[in-house]
C-alpha cells in the first residue's frame, strides 16, 4: 500500500550512484523534510532525470512513502534550478557541502523542515551570488543551530550567571579586561573569564569576537556588523566544536575548508 503522492519543491543534498544507470537521492522537501528514494535513469545521458541528480540542485519532485521502507518512491523529478554557478567556484562549492552534510547529519522533524529548507536555499543562492563563503556559512550555522533549538546563549556566562562581556555589578557599559571566554557546547553558552576550564567541548572566544557574534544574534537580519578575519577563524573553530557535540559526529566536509586556509 502506498500513500498518496507529494509534490513539492526539494533540495539535493546528495546523489549516490546505484545499479548501472540510476542513483538514490537524499533530498530535503520543502514541507516534508528528509527522503530518500532511487531516481531511475538519472545516470543515463538520454535520460531527462539527468539533471536533476547533482547535490544542491532546487528541484520539483513528486514521491510518495512506501509501507514498512525507509526509502520514497519518486514518481517525477524536473529542474527548478540547477545553480551552475555554484560549480564554478571551488570554495563555495566546499561550503555549500559542509552546510548541507550538517542538514545530513542531522534529525529534521517536518515542522523544522520549512525553515530548514529556507535557510539551506539562501545560503546556497548567497554562494552562487558570490558572497564571501567564510561569513554565509557563518550565517546559516547560527540560523541553523537556531532551528535545532540549540543556539548558544551568548550574553550570560552559564556558569555563574554573569552578564557576559561586564564586570560584576557593573553598569553603563563598563567591561572587564580583555580577557578570553570559551564557548562551551555542554552549558549550551559561553563561559566568562572567571570561569574557564579545560575539556574536549569547549573552544575560546576572544572579547572582539564574542562582541560581534552578541551583535550578529541579536540583530540576525543586519548587514552592518561585519566580521573580521580572527572573528571569523575563531567561530569557525568555536562552531565546529559546538556542533559536534551535540550531532554526536564530526561533519568531514569540514576539514577540507580547513585545508583551503
Amino acid at each position: 500500500m502506498m500513500a498518496l503522492p507529494h509534490e513539492e519543491e526539494c533540495l539535493i543534498l546528495k546523489p549516490l550512484d546505484f545499479r548501472e544507470k540510476d542513483r538514490i537521492l537524499t533530498f530535503l522537501a520543502a514541507t516534508q523534510g528528509k527522503h530518500s528514494g532511487v531516481l531511475f535513469g538519472a545516470k543515463s545521458i538520454r535520460s531527462k532525470n539527468l539533471g536533476v541528480s547533482e547535490p544542491f540542485v532546487l528541484a520539483r519532485i513528486q514521491f510518495s512513502e512506501r509501507l514498512r521502507s525507509e526509502m520514497v518512491r519518486i514518481h517525477h523529478a524536473e529542474v527548478i534550478r540547477s545553480h551552475i554557478g555554484l560549480r564554478r567556484n571551488y570554495q563555495a562549492l566546499l561550503h555549500a557541502s559542509y552546510c548541507a552534510e550538517l542538514a545530513l547529519l542531522s534529525e529534521i522533524p517536518p515542522q523544522d523542515a520549512p525553515v530548514c529548507f529556507r535557510i539551506l536555499l539562501e545560503v546556497i543562492e548567497r554562494l552562487e551570488a558570490g558572497s564571501p563563503p567564510e561569513e554565509a556559512k557563518l550565517v546559516f550555522e547560527l540560523n541553523f543551530l537556531k532551528m535545532l533549538g540549540v543556539l548558544p546563549d551568548f550574553e550570560r556566562c552559564g556558569v555563574c550567571d554573569r552578564t557576559v562581556g561586564k564586570a560584576s555589578g557593573a553598569s553603563g557599559g563598563q567591561t572587564v579586561p580583555e580577557m578570553l571566554h570559551q564557548l562551551d557546547a555542554r552549558l549550551g553558552g559561553v563561559r566568562c573569564p572567571q570561569c574557564v576550564t579545560r575539556h574536549s567541548d569547549v573552544a575560546p572566544l576572544a572579547p572582539g569576537t564574542l562582541r560581534f557574534v552578541q551583535a550578529r544574534t541579536q540583530l540576525p537580519g543586519s548587514n552592518g556588523v561585519r566580521p573580521t578575519r580572527s572573528n571569523l577563524r575563531e567561530l569557525d573553530r568555536a562552531l565546529f566544536t559546538y556542533l559536534r557535540s551535540h550531532l554526536g559526529r564530526e561533519p568531514k566536509s569540514h576539514a577540507l575548508l580547513t585545508n583551503q586556509r
